[in-house]
C-alpha cells in the first residue's frame, strides 16, 4: 500500500471514533448540567407551587426547559407556576379531574403533567 492510501484509510477509521467521543462528551456535559442542585431545587419549588395553585403537577423536564429558557417575566417559581396553571386550566377556570393528564404551552415550551388534586 502506498503512504497516501494508508493515511486516507487511517483518517476514515479515526474520524468516526473522534466524532463519537465528542458526541458522548457533550452528552455527559448536558447530563451534569441538568443535575445542578440549584436547578433541581427550582424545579421542585415550581412543581410544589403549581400543585398548590391549581392542583397540577408539571413534568420536571418541562419545568427545567421553562427555567432555562430565560424568560425575564418568569424568574420566580410562583410566576412560572402561575403561567403553567393558566396554560393547563381551561378558560372557564375549571380544574382538571384528578389523575388526568393536562398540557399547555408556556414560553414556547410544551408543558405536560397530571392533575393531582
Amino acid at each position: 500500500m502506498s503512504t497516501m492510501t494508508m493515511t486516507m484509510t487511517r483518517n476514515y477509521v479515526l474520524t468516526p471514533i473522534a466524532m463519537l467521543g465528542i458526541t458522548l462528551g457533550g452528552c455527559a456535559a448536558i447530563k451534569g448540567w441538568a443535575q445542578d442542585p440549584s436547578l433541581m431545587a427550582a424545579e421542585t419549588a415550581v412543581q410544589q407551587a403549581a400543585v398548590e395553585a391549581c392542583g397540577y403537577l408539571p413534568d420536571v423536564a418541562a419545568v427545567a426547559a421553562i427555567i432555562l429558557a430565560g424568560n425575564p417575566l418568569l424568574t420566580l417559581p410562583l410566576q412560572i407556576a402561575e403561567a403553567i396553571c393558566k396554560a393547563v386550566t381551561p378558560a372557564t377556570g375549571v380544574r382538571g379531574v384528578r389523575g388526568t393528564p393536562g398540557s399547555g404551552v408556556v414560553a414556547g415550551i410544551r408543558v405536560t403533567g397530571v392533575f393531582v388534586k
